[in-house]
Order: structure tokens, then sequence, then C-alpha cells
């Protein structure tokens, strides 16, 4: 099995993942995609907060208040 180096951190990994277009290793790759994906849900909870129009007290659960 051929191997190329990750351009990230120099580690070798298979050379059909490179064929299919990644420059990384899995580990390198893994931690790109949690920070794209952290990006995104960030992102998107920013356009979300001011959204809501309502009271704030509406947004709180009153169970267990007697």
């Amino acid at each position: 099995m051929k191997y190329v180096e990750c351009i990230r951190c120099g580690e070798e990994y298979p050379a059909k993942r490179k064929e299919l277009g990644y420059k990384t290793c899995l580990d390198c790759g893994a931690q790109d995609a949690h920070r794209v994906s952290r990006a995104r849900q960030k992102e998107t909870l920013h356009q979300l907060a001011p959204s809501y129009q309502g009271p704030i007290s509406d947004l709180f659960d009153d169970r267990g208040e007697d």
C-alpha cells in the first residue's frame, strides 16, 4: 500500500485518500471538520437569537412553581 504525507502534521496516510481529494490524514481532517461544524453552528445561533419577539418569561418552564 502506498502512503503520502499529511500537509498539516506530516504523518503518513493512504494514497487512496489523496486520490479522493483529501490532503490531510484522518485525524487532521476530523479536526477541520469539527472546526467547520462549530463555526456553522455558531453562525446559525447568531442568526436565530434576535428572531424571538415575545416576552422573556415565555422562554422558561413554569412547572414546579406552586
